[in-house]
């Protein structure tokens, strides 16, 4: 997958995410995680170490939020759906980082691409242990479309993937790939 491809598929990918809660732009996030807001007008969590979660029923993720450190059979992609797995199992992609954007009105989407870039860069950076540059892993983002913003959504979620699709079976935290 290129990262010349990001803008459609993470505007495809978020189309398909329906039915969001608000975020809130509060010091905790309610599952104790810190917030802390930044000069782009976004607000970034940060919690410890990843969970190996495969969500409240495991498979086929349909909508709401991914987690940090949720892992998922492959990289989010045009038109399939998001399959969530436990770590320990073959997975493709992770959640390496979450933030809530705090701009009232939605921005245009060069400025989505940019703060999500710099951001989910920044995050990469800090989860894998090495920048995306030198790295086996890649990352990507999938962003509030303008029907679930209106809505309340604010949400940006960070993914990494295998640069060649190979599968892994522990976490990318901390992996130095």
């Amino acid at each position: 997958m290129s990262r010349a491809l990001l803008p459609a598929l993470t505007l495809c990918a978020c189309i398909a995410t329906v039915g969001l809660s608000a975020c809130s732009a509060a010091s905790t996030d309610g599952s104790g995680n810190s917030v802390s807001s930044d000069a782009h007008g976004l607000t970034s969590a940060q919690s410890g170490a990843p969970t190996a979660q495969s969500g409240s029923s495991g498979g086929l993720y349909e909508s709401g939020y991914l987690q940090l450190g949720q892992c998922l059979l492959a990289a989010p992609q045009e038109g399939v759906p998001l399959e969530l797995v436990d770590c320990t199992q073959e997975h493709g992609a992770e959640v390496i980082h979450t933030f809530d954007l705090t701009m009232t009105t939605m921005p245009s989407e060069d400025t989505l691409e940019e703060v999500s870039d710099e951001t989910c860069g920044e995050a990469f950076t800090a989860y894998v242990g090495r920048p995306f540059e030198n790295s086996a892993l890649d990352y990507i983002w999938r962003l509030p479309s303008p029907e679930t913003w209106a809505a309340g959504d604010r949400r940006v979620e960070c993914i990494a993937f295998t640069r060649d699709e190979s599968q892994l079976t522990t976490t990318m935290k901390d992996s130095n790939m």
